[in-house]
This record gives C-alpha cells, sequence and structure tokens, in this order.
C-alpha cells in the first residue's frame, strides 16, 4: 500500500521520491521505541526518520501514516503513552521544517 512516496510491503516500509531512497526493516522492529529524555519514550523510526534534510513535510506525514499502518498490519504493539509522545514529537518536526 502506498503513502505518497512511502509504500508498505509485508517485510519493510519502502521511501523513493526518484532522487532519495531509504528503507525501515525488519518490521519486528518497527514500534520498538527509545528514551529521548526524562521517560519521554517514542517510536525510535519516527524519531530517526524525520530528521533527514530531504524530507518534506508531507513525506513526514505519510511516513506516520505508513507506519501505522505497517504496525496495525503487523499486529504490532502501539503502547498509547509512546503514540502519544511521538504524535506530538512528529508535530513538532512537521512545524520547524522549512519545506
Amino acid at each position: 500500500m502506498n503513502f505518497g512516496n512511502w509504500t508498505v510491503t509485508n517485510d519493510s516500509i519502502e521511501f523513493d521520491n526518484g532522487k532519495n531512497t531509504y528503507s525501515i526493516f525488519p518490521m519486528p522492529t518497527l514500534t520498538h521505541s527509545i528514551e529521548i529524555s526524562d521517560g519521554i519514550e517514542v517510536f525510535h523510526w519516527l524519531h530517526q526518520v524525520p530528521d533527514k534534510t530531504w524530507m518534506t513535510k508531507q513525506d513526514i506525514r505519510d511516513l506516520e501514516a505508513a507506519f501505522y499502518h505497517a504496525a496495525n498490519q503487523q499486529g504490532l504493539p502501539i503502547p498509547a503513552h509512546v503514540k502519544s509522545n511521538t504524535d506530538k514529537l512528529v508535530s513538532d518536526f512537521i512545524n520547524e521544517k522549512k519545506q
């Protein structure tokens, strides 16, 4: 399934905008979280990828949609507190992005 320049497969989430490519895999690690500050956990991939300079605001929005679709498709856990923290982080990335 496609989300803008992102494609969700059974094994990965792939990005291709004609200039840049990027892959997120393996799927079982998709919803691993990291602590970014005192007790604030976020999904690792949604913390790492939006910071890429070549990503547009729309690419970040599309990644978030692809990420949650893939996690649900794979039956991976989405802890509510981590999702809430990550959604705020992604929103901040989008608001700070110039393009």
